[in-house]
């Protein structure tokens, strides 16, 4: 059953009383097409697109596909043309001074940022798409209630996330976007795992029933993808519940889920957080007593790659080879190891302080997202 926001697209589509109007519908109804993972589709109406206003006679098209192709290129290749296509459409936009234009681009920009690890370019462009809101911008209002939601989240400040995370709902009930509902599951599902890992690296306890809580919300978040038919996040709720299986200490199910991201036998290079899956990897296979496979996936890890990596990258990978090298000492004596973990639990905790430094001025929800149920 299709999305509530594509039924009123194409409604609207069908009812479009010029091609300029037609045109920037479509466009946004391949986005959410290239969200949920119908790519073949979304690339159809992209290149129609592009052959009837690839002229560029029209700023909304023109902007709205820039955004289409941006978030194309965020599900198809991890986003290595996102930010420049969106970057292309904010400067357009700003340029002719269209503020529903630059809420749209800076919306999607700062969602691209901070999945790029640029926390302050994120806040940044979704302070422009924040003071020119209307009330009726969904869309943007998505996008910035998971930003914040995300990022209290990365901090650890569960309030204000929360609150963030219901704007974000509301605004995606409002819009009739079912993919927004199920990302919003699982980016807390996912950071949770995350936060229970970190807190792992950190040298503190995790109780069983937090375990059990966050297993139960991964759980809810796989059932609600396909539910409701999204496929694009299907390698992203696999890395969570690997995650997941690493904190249990479930080896073998981490490592089944693990062997999912699998090439060829290895992890493809532009995988945006392979360094962590492959020291996940290495440490199943020395709890498993797998030494020699634990040494081929190591070999392909050089310390100049995982030296250069984000903090909370850089923790994890570090912690997760110093647990593989205490349970196999024929991996690689500790000492041998060319990581220092106290320097990296430093590295991240200033880090994460740096997130909740921009946070301060978004604790609070804005009046006018105070969306009414």
């Amino acid at each position: 059953m299709p999305a509530p926001c594509i039924v009123r697209l194409d409604q609207e589509i069908y009812c479009a009383s010029t091609e300029v109007e037609k045109a920037r519908l479509i466009a946004e109804k391949a986005t959410y097409l290239a969200r949920i993972g119908e790519s073949e589709e979304a690339e159809r109406l992209r290149q129609g697109l592009r052959q009837e206003f690839g002229d560029g006679r029209d700023l909304g098209v023109s902007v709205r596909l820039m955004i289409l192709e941006a978030v194309q290129s965020y599900f198809k290749d991890f986003g290595r043309f996102a930010a420049d296509r969106l970057a292309r459409a904010k400067v357009l936009s700003v340029a002719a001074a269209n503020n529903e234009l630059i809420t749209l681009s800076c919306a999607w920009l700062s969602h691209i940022k901070y999945y790029e690890g640029d926390y302050s370019a994120a806040v940044a462009n979704a302070e422009l798409s924040l003071a020119r809101l209307r009330d009726d911008d969904w869309a943007s209002v998505i996008r910035l209630g998971l930003l914040f939601g995300d990022m209290h989240l990365l901090c650890g400040n569960r309030v204000p996330s929360q609150s963030w995370y219901e704007v974000a709902r509301l605004a995606a009930i409002s819009y009739g976007d079912q993919a927004a509902v199920g990302a919003l599951i699982y980016n807390r599902a996912s950071l949770k795992v995350f936060g229970l890992r970190i807190a792992q690296a950190l040298g503190a306890e995790v109780p069983d029933s937090e375990i059990r809580l966050v297993a139960a919300e991964c759980r809810s978040a796989t059932n609600y993808q396909y539910a409701a038919s999204v496929k694009s996040l299907d390698h992203l709720l696999i890395a969570s519940q690997a995650g997941l299986g690493v904190v249990k200490k479930d080896y073998s199910a981490a490592l089944e889920q693990l062997a999912q991201f699998a090439v060829n036998g290895e992890i493809p290079r532009d995988y945006p957080y392979r360094l962590v899956l492959m020291a996940e990897i290495v440490l199943c296979y020395a709890a498993l007593q797998k030494s020699q496979q634990a040494r081929e996936v190591l070999a392909c890890m050089p310390a100049s790659e995982i030296s250069v990596l984000p903090p909370d990258d850089y923790l994890l990978t570090v912690f997760t080879l110093t647990e593989a090298a205490a349970l196999d000492p024929q991996l690689l004596p500790l000492s041998a190891l060319p990581y220092d973990l106290p320097t990296a639990k430093d590295r991240y905790l200033e880090h994460r302080q740096s997130i909740a430094g921009l946070m301060t001025r978004y604790t609070e929800i804005p009046e006018r997202l105070r969306v009414k149920k």
